[in-house]
């Protein structure tokens, strides 16, 4: 859980150092465009930089929350593991919808400015040619990750572990209380 937490933090630092040369490359393709208008063009780059600052602190948000739950689980608490399977439900639907996201952000061609007719197409296309292998990896990684958690949370060997109850094949420490200890040879 903690590395997903750090894979929240690569992606969140991902995002708010590419926002300023995409938000540039976005206006500068916008605006060579007669299907366009200026208006379009500013609401489309507040949304990039609002969208990008509520992402970020989302991701923020997330690792924060996973490094907490990673340590409520090291403690074996009962109430980490179920606030755990929410958080990975959530996480899950997130990764998937970024996953889809990542997918279709990789089907829009770039290198043709003159095939982009859009305000949607062009943000898209804005970003650097490394940014959707990077996104489409950091949104995989995240997407095991949980799939991961869900899965350890599930097996039936976790169950006592989250009761408290001692593994099978610890013996109890014997009482040495009464032990007559007059036959062992000394040195």
């Amino acid at each position: 859980m903690v590395s997903m937490a750090a894979v929240g933090i690569i992606a969140s630092a991902a995002y708010l150092a590419t926002t300023a040369g995409v938000v540039e490359r976005f206006r500068a393709a916008a605006e060579r465009s007669s299907a366009v208008e200026q208006s379009e063009i500013d609401v489309a780059a507040s949304n990039l930089w609002w969208s990008t600052g509520i992402t970020a602190g989302c991701l923020t948000l997330f690792a924060v929350v996973l490094v907490g739950l990673a340590a409520g689980n090291l403690r074996g608490r009962q109430g980490t593991r179920i606030a755990t399977w929410v958080v990975s439900g959530l996480g899950l639907v997130y990764a998937s919808c970024a996953g889809i996201d990542a997918f279709s952000a990789a089907a829009v061609d770039a290198s043709d400015w003159s095939g982009v007719e859009n305000v949607g197409n062009f943000q898209v296309a804005a970003y650097p040619e490394w940014w959707v292998p990077l996104y489409t990896l950091l949104t995989a990684t995240m997407l095991l990750g949980q799939v991961t958690v869900v899965v350890l949370l599930a097996l039936s060997s976790s169950h006592p572990y989250f009761r408290g109850v001692p593994p099978r094949d610890s013996l109890p420490y014997p009482d040495l209380k009464g032990a007559d200890w007059s036959h062992q040879q000394r040195s």
